[in-house]
């Protein structure tokens, strides 16, 4: 059940911050310090910053209060460390941490008795108002009943009404009674129209009902992962690019002549392109680029899934990005110098994927997979992953270059997967994640 509470504007005062509407969420998402007094017991903290251990700590806490009712609402076994991990992990996750009295000077996860993870999000209706949405409210079971709730959710609706944030939202399951009568009687919360009982049918979440409403949705989600979302598109444009030019040569062939020679140029690459002609960009570019149907999706799918924990698990976009294109850029010069004389070009983003994996390998060794294929339904942690990855490309890279250089071989005889590449970028990777 979702449940609101409006907040006021922010007063004037010298201690509030004035935000537009318009900036009032990217700044608040911007804010390193909140502006209210947290008090001595009280921390605030970014979610992707969270050391490992106090992750865990927080983890085991939710865990140890919701698993029953999770399970009991959602379905038997329903709970998933690692999803929870992914959500409170994410970077626009925010924390707000309370402490052991007493436990000032050396903080261990042990001292932490309760937290409140929230967002800064836009409400998913109609009048897409600023939203801080709290996603988990816990208090360890031996320190409940003495009021660390009520502190931790009165500064919430403290920070709220300083920022100028429309609302402050949160979802209570209804098999827990004790925590609806806490947030409707002493909290005077009140349900919210997005909450499911508040829809058409059993199970329906209102939607945007306008163009502007839909389209403010979709930007808010690209926003989310820019640079990610940015790549995957850029894939799909430029896959659309190489499908018009045939569709060109059939209806106008020098147009087609023209696209064609325009993507030659800069989305593929080999030696000749970035050591005699100098065009170092094609190192890059190429990896957007994919000239087949099933080398498109495969791809395009595991930049974006196995992309995403990663952006989320980094601290910026600038740290994935130079997992990424440093992916890119070891792969083009291993594979262009390795297998120079290869007929084709070198195109598509599996270096830089195979980049993205070693480095989710090496920050989340134990998220695990659920294989589609070549084994569907196998369970596989990101090290496992990574490991029969890494594996298969040290017999594979050594045996394409053994035929690329035998005498026993056409000269250009050689491999349409470029192996070489992938393992350069697999150690590109390793050496990029820090």
């Amino acid at each position: 059940m979702g449940r609101g509470k409006k907040g006021s504007k922010a007063p004037t005062s010298r201690n509030a911050v004035t935000l537009s509407t318009g900036d009032v969420l990217d700044a608040a998402r911007e804010l390193k310090e909140l502006p209210v007094s947290l008090g001595p017991t009280v921390t605030f903290h970014r979610g992707a910053k969270l050391p490992k251990g106090l992750l865990d700590r927080i983890i085991d806490i939710t865990r140890d209060n919701m698993k029953t009712s999770y399970d009991a609402a959602l379905g038997w076994d329903n709970w998933d460390d690692h999803i929870k991990r992914d959500e409170m992990s994410h970077k626009l996750s925010r924390f707000l941490l309370r402490w052991r009295e007493g436990a000032t000077d050396s903080r261990t996860a042990e001292d932490l008795v309760a937290f409140v993870h929230f967002r800064f999000e836009r409400a998913d209706d109609d009048d897409q108002q600023s939203v801080l949405y709290v996603y988990e409210i816990q208090v360890v079971s031996s320190y409940q009943r003495r009021g660390i709730g009520r502190e931790l959710m009165e500064l919430v609706e403290e920070v709220a009404t300083q920022l100028g944030i429309d609302l402050v939202m949160l979802t209570c399951l209804k098999n827990r009674p004790e925590g609806l009568a806490f947030y409707k009687t002493k909290l005077g919360y009140t349900l919210h129209p997005s909450s499911p009982e508040a829809c058409d049918g059993p199970g329906q979440r209102r939607r945007p009902q306008t163009v502007k409403g839909f389209f403010s949705g979709a930007h808010d989600k690209f926003m989310e992962r820019p640079v990610l979302n940015g790549m995957v598109l850029l894939n799909c444009v430029v896959y659309g690019a190489w499908r018009c030019t045939a569709l060109s040569f059939r209806v106008t062939p020098r147009e087609g002549e023209r696209l064609r020679r325009f993507l030659m140029n800069n989305f593929t690459c080999s030696w000749d392109d970035i050591m005699t002609k100098g065009r170092w960009h094609q190192s890059i570019l190429y990896g957007f680029s994919h000239i087949t149907f099933p080398h498109f999706v495969f791809n395009t799918w595991l930049l974006y899934f196995i992309g995403r924990p990663l952006y989320d698990r980094l601290a910026n976009e600038k740290e994935f990005g130079i997992v990424y294109f440093s992916g890119l850029f070891a792969g083009a010069v291993a594979e262009t110098l390795a297998c120079r004389n290869r007929a084709t070009p070198l195109v598509g983003a599996s270096s830089g994927v195979m980049a993205l994996l070693a480095s989710l390998s090496v920050l989340e060794p134990n998220r695990w997979w659920y294989m589609l294929f070549p084994i569907p339904g196998a369970t596989l942690s990101s090290m496992q992953l990574a490991d029969i990855n890494l594996a298969v490309h040290l017999v594979a890279a050594p045996a394409v270059l053994y035929r690329q250089f035998s005498r026993r071989f056409p000269p250009r005889y050689g491999s349409n997967v470029a192996y070489v590449g992938h393992l350069a970028g697999i150690f590109a990777g390793y050496a990029a994640t820090k």
